[in-house]
């Protein structure tokens, strides 16, 4: 008998920003601002598992979680075991480890990450390694902020404004 994975879907909004989850096993395994980004992680787990099966879910308890993290509670820890984890790089996986450690309500930039990876040539490799992020606020790519400005953000900038300004808000 062949088995089928249960991936659970979640959609919520935090201070008015639209999250996207995807579950499996009650462990989020990809978060998202969008719906695209979510339809595009939907097709390359159906595409790396064709027995999959994509269930809705209004999940208040992770709602929470997401909320709380965003508030500076560590309540998440990093996703390992996320199939978009197993499948990064072996240096996506260190900028993105390395941007876990970066405390809520500050921000470094992709040159100083870059640097703590081995040279500030690696700036734009990590503001790739920010655009591929699976787990968005998990991973909290919104504190890389450019050298003179904000820099870019897969879920927009807006969103990237809000979140940092969120996050000084709960810090002070």
């Amino acid at each position: 008998m062949i088995e089928t994975t249960i991936f659970q879907i979640g959609r919520c909004s935090i201070s008015g920003i639209p999250v996207h989850t995807l579950e499996l096993d009650d462990k989020v395994i990809y978060l998202s601002f969008s719906e695209e980004s979510l339809f595009r992680a939907k097709n390359q787990l159906h595409s790396d598992n064709s027995h999959c099966l994509f269930k809705n879910t209004r999940n208040l308890t992770l709602c929470k979680k997401i909320s709380a993290a965003l508030h500076g509670d560590k309540t998440f820890a990093f996703p390992a075991d996320s199939p978009f984890i197993k499948k990064a790089t072996l240096f996506q996986k260190k900028v993105w480890e390395l941007i876990s450690t970066i405390p809520h309500g500050e921000t470094l930039s992709y040159g100083e990450l870059a640097e703590k990876l081995g040279g500030k040539s690696y700036a734009r490799a990590v503001g790739n390694a920010c655009n591929t992020n699976p787990v968005a606020l998990i991973i909290p790519c919104h504190r890389v902020v450019g050298r003179n400005g904000i820099g870019g953000f897969a879920g927009g900038i807006s969103i990237k404004q809000k979140l940092l300004e969120l996050e000084k808000n709960k810090s002070g």
